[in-house]
Order: structure tokens, then C-alpha cells, then sequence
């Protein structure tokens, strides 16, 4: 998101932000890819302390 304050009419503008690529490349560095659980019992058995 990217704002835009107008002091003098006390107007703030708010409007989605330009993404270009190297902002997009910086921002897909925190991303992590994400596997989904399909079976809970095996998932608790490799995630679980012993």
C-alpha cells in the first residue's frame, strides 16, 4: 500500500502500491513454500519429541 498525505486539505490518499521485479524478487526471498498436511497421524509421528 503506499499514502499520500495532503497537509494543507488534511486529504489522505491510500492506493496498492507499483510491485516491479526486483521489488517482487526481494519480497518472494521471505516467502517459504508450505506443504500441506494430508495425514495428521503420520505428520505427528516425524514432528513429535521423543
Amino acid at each position: 500500500m503506499e499514502a499520500t498525505i495532503e497537509p494543507d486539505s488534511r486529504q489522505v490518499t491510500i492506493k496498492p502500491a507499483e510491485i516491479d521485479d526486483q521489488w517482487s524478487e526481494r519480497i518472494s526471498g521471505y516467502a517459504k513454500p508450505r506443504v500441506p498436511v494430508l495425514d495428521v497421524d503420520t505428520y505427528y509421528q516425524e514432528h513429535r519429541s521423543n
